[in-house]
């Protein structure tokens, strides 16, 4: 059996050697239809309570919807350094310097740099032209970032399902909003549906 420092360790190496094939991608926000689905699904207390982690953050609209919904704070990645520095332009302006972070490095990486903290939420939309879902699963449980209950959130081409186990978390959730689907994941636990805040 792995431990867990292994198991992080071999998902580097994995990530490193499909880092080295990647093509650079172009921005694709996530749509306004879909950060409001995600809301919604939290139920009827939204964000509140709940401490987030949004990679390839983009133009940071899922993280900042979470914020506006209540979310207790917000850690950003986003590896391009304009489109970092934007978001975090943005969290001065709204008044969430004191809620949220900015990281602008690699979404797998930074993974190593956030141990310590937990959370409830994490949003994950990497370009549609790779497929990062294990080691960012597999990394996010072994590096014990996530909380009791936790979601893993996966935004994804509607062209290519994902399964429904990876690296240990199971999908309890899936939505279609056109050419984009998501595809909620969560670990094993007492409580198989709800978000624990």
């Amino acid at each position: 059996m792995l431990t867990h420092e292994f198991a992080c360790y071999t998902s580097e190496l994995k990530h490193a050697e499909r880092k080295n094939r990647r093509a650079k991608h172009g921005l694709r926000p996530t749509s306004s239809r879909t950060r409001a689905a995600i809301i919604s699904m939290l139920g009827p207390d939204g964000a509140n309570g709940v401490t987030a982690l949004d990679l390839y953050a983009g133009t940071g609209r899922v993280g900042l919807d979470l914020l506006h919904h209540g979310a207790l704070h917000v850690d950003f990645v986003e590896i391009d350094r304009r489109r970092a520095a934007k978001i975090t332009q943005e969290i001065v302006a709204s008044g969430f310097d004191n809620r949220a972070s900015t990281y602008q490095t690699d979404a797998i990486r930074v993974l190593r740099r956030l141990v310590g903290k937990s959370y409830n939420l994490v949003f994950a939309d990497p370009p549609y032209g790779i497929d990062p879902w294990e080691e960012i699963i597999g990394d996010l449980h072994c590096r014990q970032l996530l909380k009791p209950d936790a979601w893993i959130i996966a935004e994804h081409s509607s062209r290519n399902a994902l399964p429904d186990q990876i690296s240990g978390a199971n999908a309890i959730n899936r939505k279609r909003y056109g050419d984009t689907s998501i595809t909620i994941y969560k670990f094993p636990s007492n409580n198989e549906t709800d978000i624990q805040r």
